[in-house]
């Protein structure tokens, strides 16, 4: 391989910084309590809407799994006099 060659490989390319798990869960939690559209969210937070669209159900799918045990029982009634 010869010098040009090994310094076009590695050369540095522009990458984006990661969105970090705190930043994706303020997002999600923005968007559930005002029900901001993804397009408004963009503006405030600087992240592309096709990028909000895909952590937001994945963030909500955590918080359901994480939580549903503590806040989402189900009681169920004994007996079967009870109609629903």
């Amino acid at each position: 391989m010869d010098e040009n060659t090994f310094k076009s490989i590695t050369k540095y390319s522009y990458c984006r910084e990661t969105i970090s798990t705190t930043d994706k869960l303020i997002i999600t939690l923005r968007y559930l309590a005002t029900g901001e559209s993804f397009r408004s969210l963009i503006f405030n937070y600087r992240v592309s809407e096709s990028t909000i669209s895909l952590f937001v159900p994945v963030v909500c799918e955590a918080i359901y799994e994480e939580l549903k045990e503590e806040y989402l029982k189900v009681s169920y009634f004994g007996g079967s006099n009870h109609s629903c």
